[in-house]
């Protein structure tokens, strides 16, 4: 919610409700380190045994 928001419907975010509790910027960005990390995990895993399988 915007601060004109705010203003508008009289409403003080961390007063009236309280603040996020999760980070969501820093949640997005490790979930989407941890599935790239897997994936790429999983693609070498693949690589490698279809090398071997040769």
């Amino acid at each position: 919610m915007s601060k004109m928001e705010q203003a508008f419907y009289q409403f003080k975010l961390g007063h009236d409700y309280p603040f996020p509790i999760i980070d969501l910027e820093a949640a997005r960005k490790t979930a989407s380190n941890t599935f790239w990390n897997l994936r790429k995990h999983t693609l070498n895993r693949s690589v490698t045994n279809s090398k071997s399988i040769k």
